[in-house]
């Protein structure tokens, strides 16, 4: 039995490794799976509509703040697996960087030295955006004790903004990252391990519709995923050739560029959903006034076909957690 399954992401973000990982090793075929992958750009809160239309079974959504205003306003989501989150020694997805000569000046070093300075934490309520303001708030500062804005949202607006001088810091994803720093526009300096260790960032999402539907057909998804899982997990934080040989096929860019860019990116082995780490980003972003949609997170999260993926999987000696 073949059930088919269109999920959305952009590949050219390796912290989708596993999924990835999954896709080349032929996971879903072999659980019966077929998965058309829908790339994009952008951000992933363009895809929730499509779920509850009906024109998306799945797509990775981030924990940020339009997951909670989507969810709190009647969109038909449920989150049914993790991604990936902060691990020390493994890659991080977003970095603050610094403009080479502020660095050089050595006139901001910490998070306290941010009082004053130029911000830019691209998109409002964004992953970039709460790694931005995560730092400020631990140095006991708000956006109100810098010059903090949420403008340059491309990777030409960061180039630029860095090349002009506009900004201090600038918050962006990877790989764009390391490219501005190949580029010797900026430095990174802080990421999330730095400043949020404890935060799972992208998650595996569905409609309840869908959930209550197929629940078998959700469940050999989440099998074959959890073996990309366990394929990355298996690789001990070290680049092999063929994860590298996934990575650059899917990101288009080279080995050596992966390699720069960070260590492979962490997934529990049991892709558990941290309902503690989506409570304090939920309570953060009310605290912002980004987010006004009254919510009870636990609602947002269903892990029963997970549970049932994990028993047919189960590799918990190779996962460092344990």
């Amino acid at each position: 039995m073949t059930d088919r399954i269109r999920l959305s992401c952009n590949p050219a973000l390796h912290k989708y490794l596993p999924l990835l990982t999954a896709i080349e090793s032929g996971y879903f075929d072999a659980s019966g799976v077929r998965l058309d992958l829908e790339p994009y750009v952008g951000s992933t809160y363009t895809q929730i509509p499509k779920l509850s239309s009906g024109d998306l079974e799945m797509t990775i959504v981030a924990n940020a703040a339009p997951l909670f205003q989507h969810a709190g306003r009647g969109e038909d989501i449920r989150l049914i697996a993790s991604v990936n989150q902060v691990r020390n020694g493994y890659f991080d997805g977003c970095w603050l960087v610094m403009r080479p000569d502020v660095w050089g000046s050595r006139s901001v070093r910490t998070p306290r030295d941010l009082k004053g300075r130029s911000i830019d934490g691209s998109a409002p309520g964004s992953p970039v955006d709460f790694l931005a303001r995560q730092a400020l708030a631990a140095a006991g500062l708000g956006v109100a004790d810098s010059r903090y804005q949420c403008e340059m949202r491309t990777v030409e607006a960061w180039s630029a903004g860095l090349r002009s001088k506009t900004v201090d810091v600038q918050a962006m994803v990877e790989p764009f990252a390391t490219q501005v720093e190949a580029q010797g526009l900026g430095i990174r300096w802080l990421s999330y391990q730095d400043v949020v260790p404890w935060y799972q960032e992208t998650y595996l999402a569905t409609s309840s519709q869908f959930l209550e539907r197929q629940p078998e057909t959700v469940e050999r998804f989440l099998v074959a995923f959890l073996r990309g899982v366990r394929d990355v997990l298996a690789a001990r934080r070290r680049w092999t050739p063929s994860l590298l040989g996934v990575a650059s096929k899917w990101s288009r860019t080279t080995a050596e560029f992966l390699v720069r860019s960070g260590g492979l990116p962490y997934t529990r082995a049991d892709a558990s959903v941290s309902i503690a780490s989506l409570r304090r980003v939920y309570s953060f972003w009310t605290g912002q006034g980004l987010v006004d949609a009254p919510l009870r997170v636990s609602d947002l999260v269903d892990v029963t076909a997970l549970k049932r993926a994990v028993a047919t999987v189960a590799h918990p000696s190779i996962d460092p957690l344990v």
